[in-house]
């Protein structure tokens, strides 16, 4: 039964993969797709080459930083691959590259397995909160009305603020009160399922021990900062996609 669990965990995600690319390939004409690749800028690619690696390099350093409470000095080149190889696992089956490039950098580094898994945590929601922030932003400086045009935005804009900085709050108050929220989670959970107050426990270690890597006001900033600047790269990287394919002469 357990390794019927694990077939099924690894074969999920790669149908589901499958089904996706089926319906955003369906009715494609692939002709048209080789003219149009076949047209593209390389003055334009060798720039998104360029901004794609320093994305991933500012990923490699602010993981560096995170990893710091657990190892003080981690070699950039080791965390740049494992990131690489994360991506690469992430291609044939979807999200599980985040496991492996926190087996592959626990291997190099020798650093425990179990302790890069809550780092990876740490950045998955640190990518969100920059996310959310970073979509209310580009709506805030966006030159149009985009409230007359999408009615429904306003609304939104102020439920994602409430969530993101309900969730910030929440997030400081559990690794703050660490101990308080892990006994009440094992008193609460367990009274209907000791095996799943166990794997609940497992995750709230991880993620506590992912947060207090954030210790030291330097640490808080250099990540918050390093956030920023990937977000700007990642959002860079797709501008600069629109040059390749020349899509900045449409009118």
């Amino acid at each position: 039964m357990a390794k019927m669990k694990k077939v099924l965990s690894y074969l999920l995600p790669f149908v589901l993969m499958v089904v996706f690319l089926y319906l955003a390939f369906n009715n494609v004409n692939f002709e048209d797709v080789i003219e149009i690749i076949s047209r593209i800028s390389f003055f334009w690619f060798g720039v998104y080459l360029v901004v794609w690696f320093l994305s991933h390099l500012a990923r490699a350093f602010r993981w560096r930083i995170i990893i710091r409470s657990v190892k003080e000095k981690t070699n950039v080149v080791n965390l740049f691959g494992a990131i690489m190889v994360g991506y690469g696992v992430n291609c044939v089956v979807p999200r599980l590259g985040e496991l492996y490039r926190g087996l592959f950098l626990g291997k190099w580094e020798d650093i425990s397995r179990s302790s890069m898994v809550g780092t990876i945590v740490l950045e998955r929601v640190i990518d969100i909160l920059v996310l959310g922030f970073s979509v209310l932003i580009s709506v805030a400086i966006f030159p149009g009305n985009l409230y007359q045009e999408i009615t429904w935005l306003r609304s939104t804009i102020y439920i994602g603020f409430v969530l993101i900085f309900g969730l910030i709050i929440f997030l400081y108050l559990v690794v703050k009160f660490k101990e308080n929220f892990y006994n009440a989670i094992l008193k609460f959970i367990g009274k209907f399922s000791e095996k799943l107050a166990d794997a609940l426990a497992r995750a709230f270690h991880l993620l506590t021990d992912g947060f207090a890597s954030l210790k030291g006001t330097k640490n808080f900033f250099s990540v918050v900062l390093l956030s920023a600047v990937i977000m700007f790269l990642y959002g860079l990287t797709a501008y600069v996609g629109f040059y390749i394919l020349h899509m900045e002469e449409i009118k």
